[in-house]
């Protein structure tokens, strides 16, 4: 005779259930929350120390979902259409999905790889002027006290303690 968790992992196996979705299922027809965790832990080996018994309602639970799936609102429902050989050939009537796409779609796929292209290069330019910036950096010094600091060129820096003007270190 199978037991609970056993019992658990067929319908799981048949019914083609992740342990997330198996705990949806349940928490679903029991109105009981349920974790993935949970259903993991009915399904681990008993000698492992975070097994835990899975209780009758589970079991029936799904069982009861076998019988009658729900139908999720993440899923949407089959539709099968016929082939497009399969449709009157009437003039006009027929339209790739192309021509649909295009339709509906304001670009044209030119003007959207040039609007990429011109992005990257901008990016390119942006990266390549935070660069330059940094590379044009001078580092002035005090000349009494020997404090240092960075800045751009031509700048008139005057030191806070000796009250004298920095130089640069050309």
């Amino acid at each position: 005779m199978k037991n609970n968790a056993e019992t658990l992992q067929v319908l799981m196996d048949e019914l083609h259930l992740s342990q997330t979705r198996c705990a949806l299922v349940i928490s679903e027809i029991t109105l009981r929350p349920l974790s993935a965790r949970s259903v993991r832990a009915w399904l681990t080996d008993p000698t492992n120390s975070s097994s835990r018994n899975c209780p009758d309602w589970a079991v029936t639970a799904l069982l009861e979902y076998k019988s009658r799936p729900i139908v999720w609102d993440d899923e949407e429902p089959m539709v099968v259409e016929p082939p497009i050989s399969a449709l009157p050939a009437e003039a006009g009537k027929v339209e790739s999905a192309i021509q649909k796409f295009e339709r509906a779609f304001p670009y044209t796929l030119e003007e959207l790889d040039a609007a990429f292209t011109a992005s990257m290069e901008e990016e390119k330019k942006q990266k390549e002027d935070k660069m330059r910036s940094k590379l044009e950096q001078i580092r002035y010094w005090c000349p009494q006290c020997r404090l240092r600091v960075f800045g751009k060129a031509d700048l008139w820096i005057i030191c806070g303690e000796c009250r004298c003007a920095l130089e640069d270190n050309d």
